[in-house]
């Protein structure tokens, strides 16, 4: 029979032909790298779509409540704060009295 002469690397050790190489005490329940790749993109996943879930519900909240009838945007600065918010708030007056701020 022709075989091809096995690779050696320094040192005499044999270096394996294939990527995976079955051993005697393998009992073929390996699991293929794709099969990880797709458990770990789903454990990461869940976490990643419950923020995006988060984010847009703020969004669509915040939306919801600047579409209702006497809200008027604002710039509110919390007592005891030496700066001004960046960002523009909404708020709704009722009887003189800012109440449901939304920042």
């Amino acid at each position: 029979e022709d075989q091809e002469e096995p690779r050696r690397q320094p040192g005499g050790v044999v270096a394996p032909t294939n990527s995976y190489v079955r051993s005697d005490n393998d009992s073929g329940t390996h699991n293929p790298p794709s099969t990880m790749i797709w458990a770990t993109l789903a454990l990461l996943g869940i976490p990643i779509w419950l923020i995006v879930g988060a984010l847009l519900a703020a969004v669509f909240n915040r939306r919801n409540f600047r579409s209702q009838e006497g809200v008027v945007p604002l710039l509110a600065r919390p007592a005891g704060e030496a700066k001004w918010p960046r960002q523009l708030g909404y708020g709704r007056y009722v009887h003189n009295v800012l109440i449901e701020p939304m920042v």
